[in-house]
């Protein structure tokens, strides 16, 4: 069987937790991702609802940054002068 490899970066203290966890449980880190993936794969109710609410916050958190941006270029428009102001 062919093997393929993910790599996947993890800020410090979540790496070092995750590793605790692993050597508390007697299981490799790569051990513990597999089958997480493989559980996913083959369609684990809970883990595809966990896919369904990250999607959802990642597509909210998209549409807040959208939405501090619009904010952002309406105080500009407001601070740089009274738009309904004719001009002189």
């Amino acid at each position: 069987m062919n093997r393929k490899s993910v790599h996947i970066n993890l800020s410090e203290s979540v790496h070092s937790e995750f590793r605790i966890l692993a050597f508390k449980n007697k299981l490799s880190m790569q051990e513990i991702i597999s089958s997480f993936v493989t559980s996913l794969v083959d369609k684990d109710p809970y883990l595809e609802d966990l896919i369904k609410k990250m999607k959802e916050d990642k597509k909210n958190k998209d549409l807040k940054k959208i939405t501090n941006t619009e904010s952002s270029d309406i105080f500009d428009q407001i601070s740089s002068g009274n738009p309904w102001e004719k001009n002189k």
